[in-house]
Order: structure tokens, then C-alpha cells, then sequence
């Protein structure tokens, strides 16, 4: 892996607290959320939030997300919808806000977005080489159709969702084939375990990868 690589850790938190992937879903960590990020805060530059209330019921936490931005740069995923959403995030506080093809309605917000604001980090999340989204139009779009899209992206992110609820060993070879092919000035790559950043090809500028607290 490249030295210069930025490496980002991952928290994820639903209903103020943070929690962690297991075998049957997420598990809540018996730590303070705010002493975990005061403990990274001594180590990374920034922390990348991952907003379940946001992602899974279009309702973010954001006095959580105005809080934690107080004295610390965050990103938070908080799976916004439309470009409306996009923004109360960044109003919170959130340094960028991320939009990902899992949650977004169309292209066009992303679109509206960009004309908005420059805090937004487009995201293509993949399932093995398909792109993962709840929108139909999306849905049926190929990788190379949806980085036409998103070239203007301050920030383009590459989220592997293979890797799973639970965070398990899967084999991440078919993810790193399809980073070599894409050329962005700001290319990251998200859903990573720490042991995963030493393998990273060339080009990536930085990788989020999953904090594990226990």
C-alpha cells in the first residue's frame, strides 16, 4: 500500500450510541461513543460516521451529527435521499456529507447537489461488480454509466458491501480489479477492514475502513 494513502476510521451509530456489526445484525459497544472519538481524534485527521437511524429510516441524528462535529472533522453517510437531505446533514455540521447510489432516488439530485455544495462525497456501492441501490433507474446502471455521471465528484468513494453485516473475511480481489480501472483525482474505498489497506492498488488516495471498538 502507498504510504500516503489516508486511511479514515469507520464508526457506526444508531440511536446515539456507537454499535458493531455481528452475526445477526449490529450489537451496541458498552463504550461511550464520545471517548471513542476523543481516543481517534489523538490519531486520524478525521472520522467517518455511519448513520444507521439516517440510512435505514431517512431520519438523521442530526443534533448527534452537530455534537460530534464540534471539535472534530466528520464525515457522516447518513444515506440522504434526495438533495434536501444532503444538506440538513451538512448544516449539522458534517464536513461532507456522503450520497450513495444504496439510498439515492436519481442521479439528477446528485446533479443538484453538486450545483449546492462542494462538502459531498459521491458514493458507488457495489455488490460484487453491480451497483447497489434502491432506485430502479440506478439499479439498472452500469459502473462505467454511473462514473460518467459522477466525474465532477469532489470526492468519489468506492463502498464494497460484500464485506457484509458481520465485517467478514471476503475476499476482496474482484474490489481492488475494479479500483485499478477507475481514474479519479479522489478516489476512495470504503467498507475495508484495517488488514485490507496494505493491498490497495495504486490510484486510491485514501480508504474508510470499519473501527472495531471491542
Amino acid at each position: 500500500m502507498n504510504e500516503h494513502i489516508e486511511q479514515i476510521p469507520a464508526i457506526s451509530v444508531f440511536n446515539g450510541s456507537p454499535v458493531e456489526p455481528g452475526a445477526d445484525g449490529y450489537r451496541k459497544v458498552e463504550k461511550d461513543l464520545f471517548d471513542i472519538v476523543e481516543h481517534l481524534r489523538s490519531q486520524y485527521k478525521r472520522i467517518y460516521m455511519i448513520d444507521l437511524n439516517g440510512i435505514h429510516q431517512n431520519s438523521p441524528q442530526t443534533d448527534l451529527i452537530q455534537e460530534l462535529s464540534s471539535d472534530t472533522e466528520v464525515w457522516v453517510d447518513a444515506g440522504p435521499r434526495i438533495m434536501e437531505d444532503l444538506m440538513d446533514i451538512i448544516t449539522s455540521g458534517a464536513t461532507k456529507a456522503v450520497m450513495g447510489t444504496k439510498t439515492l432516488l436519481s442521479m439528477k439530485e446528485f446533479q443538484k447537489s453538486l450545483e449546492i455544495t462542494e462538502n459531498v462525497i459521491f458514493s458507488v456501492d457495489l455488490i460484487n461488480d453491480s451497483i447497489a441501490s434502491l432506485s430502479k433507474e440506478i439499479g439498472l446502471m452500469s459502473i462505467p454509466e454511473v462514473l460518467e455521471w459522477v466525474e465532477k465528484a469532489p470526492i468519489l468513494q468506492i463502498y464494497w458491501m460484500n464485506r457484509g453485516t458481520a465485517g467478514n473475511s471476503l475476499n476482496t480481489a474482484p474490489f481492488f480489479e475494479i479500483l485499478r480501472d477507475i481514474r479519479h483525482p479522489a478516489l476512495y474505498a470504503a467498507n475495508l477492514r484495517r488488514e485490507d489497506l496494505e493491498h490497495l492498488p495504486e490510484g486510491v488516495a485514501g480508504a474508510v475502513f470499519r473501527y472495531t471498538v471491542s
